[in-house]
């Protein structure tokens, strides 16, 4: 069943994306900056960083580790 539906949904994917296209291109004002936005919504997101361990990391022992403060 899904391999039915494989090419149909190519199909309108292409159209879908050359009437905005199109319309970015060759459209009235209005409608030209809206696709354009639109464009810019669909394209591929990259993969966000891996996200930074915390300043205070705990330790095995539950107690945290902590930068000593600088004396003034």
């Amino acid at each position: 069943m899904a391999a039915k539906l494989a090419f149909p949904a190519l199909i309108f994917g292409m159209a879908v994306t050359t009437v905005v296209l199109v319309t970015a291109l060759y459209g009235p004002k209005e409608n030209s900056e809206r696709a354009f936005r639109l464009l810019g919504f669909l394209k591929k997101a990259d993969e966000p960083d891996k996200p930074q361990p915390p300043r205070q990391a705990r330790t095995r022992t539950g107690a945290t580790t902590r930068e000593p403060t600088p004396v003034a």
